[in-house]
């Protein structure tokens, strides 16, 4: 996650993203995936990324598309829309109230933008699972917070709703 600087991300665009012939890893964009890829498949480990806040369909296709081509066959791959959504100080917390307000999600702002980060979650599996197909490989990752039981039961609660899940995808595992 802080490799990535998923936090407060400013990454939209496939073409946002960082490369490896850039001289530096540590800029705002984070590390190169196929640097990410690379060091997993050397290292026989399976990778845990976070999809940027902001990060376009488009982005999100061409992510998965280079994780399924590129990562050793026998290495899951575990994917997270960004990272504590719900917490007020980063960036991603206002986008996604902002996001649930625009889509109408009632509620307090806080629980619009619950409401937005279960959505975007579960296009985020959609898109990646069209990608790797019947793999197995995939380990879908809800995210909440363990000293916050209630809002844990409430990102499950909108996980199972068709208004914020349409397709009712199933997560692999509760982060």
């Amino acid at each position: 996650m802080d490799w990535m600087k998923t936090n407060s991300s400013p990454v939209v665009k496939w073409e946002d993203r960082n490369h490896p012939q850039y001289f530096s890893q540590t800029m705002t964009n984070g590390v190169s995936y196929e640097y990410i890829i690379q060091l997993c498949n050397l290292l026989d480990k399976d990778p845990w990324i976070c999809v940027p806040h902001k990060a376009t369909d488009a982005f999100i296709t061409e992510l998965a598309t280079m994780f399924k081509n590129d990562l050793a066959p026998d290495l899951n791959l575990y994917i997270e829309y960004s990272n504590e959504v719900w917490n007020g100080i980063f960036d991603q917390n206002t986008y996604s109230q902002h996001m649930g307000e625009q889509l109408g999600y009632s509620g307090e702002p806080w629980e619009q933008g619950w409401k937005y980060y279960v959505k975007r979650t579960f296009d985020i599996f959609n898109i990646f699972d069209s990608e790797f197909g019947d793999e197995q490989r995939l380990v879908k990752v809800l995210s909440g917070q363990s000293a916050n039981s209630w809002l844990n039961n409430r990102l499950i609660e909108y996980a199972n709703d068709p208004a914020y899940n349409p397709e009712l995808s199933n997560a692999d595992a509760f982060g």
